[in-house]
């Protein structure tokens, strides 16, 4: 696919309706792949932040979601701080779907093997639910 097209798709995917809850996760998705990180950024904090009690298992995956993009684009101790937050809520739910982004986040975390508090974040997903593949 083409930078051009590429683009346009992430465009289509970050400005669709659903994109404000980002169900599937394209957001941060295509934002890894290098597409527009800074909007991916904004709609992921904007979902997180407005998911009430009653979507508890959307706001953690948001906040997954976010983790990764920032450890993988950003700063890795920022991102630790997003990834203890999103593995606070993360433990009083089950989701398969949350667990396949714990590892995601997992792996991003694996290219900052020597900044102590990431880590540390990858103990703890580690404790909380073990990489299937890593």
């Amino acid at each position: 696919m083409s930078s051009a097209a590429q683009l346009h798709l992430t465009a289509d995917l970050v400005q669709g309706p659903e994109s404000r809850i980002d169900p599937d996760g394209a957001c941060g998705r295509l934002a890894v792949r290098g597409s527009p990180v800074v909007e991916a950024t904004a709609r992921l904090t904007t979902a997180a932040a407005e998911h009430t009690d009653a979507a508890a298992r959307s706001r953690v995956i948001s906040q997954i979601k976010l983790a990764s993009l920032t450890m993988a684009n950003g700063d890795p101790t920022e991102a630790t701080a997003m990834g203890r937050e999103a593995l606070d809520g993360a433990a009083a739910i089950r989701s398969r779907r949350a667990g396949d982004d714990l590892r995601e986040l997992w792996r991003y975390a694996a290219r900052h093997p020597t900044v102590p508090e990431v880590t540390g974040l990858r103990q703890r997903i580690t404790t909380l639910i073990l990489p299937a593949s890593t």
